[in-house]
């Protein structure tokens, strides 16, 4: 199971290279995932990882009073999937023409019948559990792993969304004659209160800006006119959306998990 603090490790590692190196972003996905022995999912996490990284790293690097507009080539989850794949079709592939002959000894198999034409041995009497596991799990199982996957791609199209609107919603700050971050903050946190507040605090981390503490009761004592309909508001208002979809999402995927559990 990789952890947060893991794929944090592994995504710095990959940006470093990038950096230090000129290593492709891809390509260092690519190898860390099979130095690593990553799943599909784990390079999408990844990626995801990286691509933030150096996006951040590259926004933060842009001189003050310059237009902080990154541009590099992102890692893509699917090109290092099918890269690996690729890889794993070839060695399977050569294996395949070096196989050992049937009926000789591996360390992998089991020792060969030393008599011609003795019984093989009967498998063990399944368990009720067992029986019942193998009339109703195999299909059931099928489709929650179906629906994990479902939900696994829809968090991971989510947290893209995430982030290319929250790099966006940034930059807006950062553009001469643009619209003025504190103002929006005040704005966007009397509209919403605190749901606003953690990607406020986001905001102000990549503008290189104190944390704030916010009083949503102190604040609404005064009466603004507030015009919810500007872009960077109705950018605010996706980042809060992506964020209710992706609990919704992750909370879908812990009942399956449970759900799987149970039919073991």
């Amino acid at each position: 199971m990789l952890t947060e603090q893991q794929l944090d490790k592994l995504a710095h590692q990959v940006v470093d290279r990038f950096v230090t190196e000129k290593i492709a972003l891809t390509d260092g996905v690519v190898d860390t995932a099979r130095q690593e022995s990553l799943n599909p999912e784990q390079i999408k996490r990844l990626v995801e990882s990286v691509n933030n990284l150096t996006f951040l790293k590259k926004f933060n690097e842009t001189p003050n009073g310059q237009d902080r507009v990154v541009e590099f080539e992102t890692a893509n989850p699917n090109a290092a999937i099918q890269r690996l794949l690729e890889a794993a079709q070839e060695v399977t592939e050569t294996m395949g023409t070096n196989h050992t002959p049937s009926g000789t000894a591996t360390e992998s198999n089991e020792l060969p019948f030393s008599r011609a034409g003795a019984p093989e041995a009967l498998p063990p009497e399944p368990t009720e559990k067992a029986k019942e596991a193998h009339v109703h799990g195999p299909a059931v199982t099928m489709k929650l792993h179906k629906t994990a996957a479902l939900l696994a791609e829809q968090k991971y199209q989510a947290r893209v969304k995430l982030t290319e609107t929250y790099a966006d919603l940034a930059t807006c700050f950062t553009r001469v004659g643009n619209v003025n971050f504190d103002s929006f903050e005040k704005d966007a946190f009397y509209t919403w209160g605190d749901a606003a507040g953690p990607h406020l605090q986001l905001l102000r981390q990549s503008l290189r800006l104190p944390l704030a503490e916010y009083n949503h009761t102190a604040m609404t004592k005064i009466a603004r006119v507030i015009d919810s309909n500007t872009y960077e508001m109705r950018q605010l208002q996706k980042l809060m959306q992506y964020r209710r979809d992706i609990e919704q999402l992750e909370s879908g995927q812990q009942k399956v998990a449970e759900y799987l559990e149970q039919l073991k």
